[in-house]
């Protein structure tokens, strides 16, 4: 995989995927609510939100459960004076799920995600599963 990515002033950056899919960064504190625009830092939580959300939604395809009803909620913390994101707290909403195996099974799998277990040396990632959906 390959990304790039090209300063092109005034605080922002164009991030280019390997199949021209772009993405516009803005560190100007002043203009976060632009719609087509988010902090570099966002991308870590997003990344991982949709790590979790892929691997939660085949975990439940294949169980035959409702994959269209969750979603994954990742609040961030950042640590300024260390200069880096502390601590990412992920909220997962599922389904009613009954079966004891296949909870293990999703927190199992979820907590030893690719960009989970990329990220856990360095970030304390905590995560709160809610079963009623």
């Amino acid at each position: 995989m390959s990304i790039k990515a090209k300063y092109v002033g005034e605080f922002q950056s164009e991030i280019i995927f390997e199949n021209q899919l772009k993405i516009k960064t803005n560190s100007n504190r002043n203009l976060h609510d632009s719609c087509e625009q988010t902090k570099p830092s966002n991308l870590l939580s997003a990344s991982l939100a949709s790590c979790i959300s892929t691997t939660l939604g085949i975990i439940l395809e294949k169980n035959n459960i409702e994959s269209k009803s969750f979603y994954v909620d990742i609040i961030s913390k950042s640590d300024v004076q260390n200069n880096k994101i502390s601590t990412l707290h992920c909220k997962i909403c599922l389904p009613l799920i009954k079966k004891l195996k296949i909870k293990n099974f999703i927190k199992e799998k979820i907590e030893s995600s690719f960009i989970s277990n990329s990220l856990k040396e360095s970030i304390n990632i905590s995560y709160e599963y809610i079963f009623n959906r």
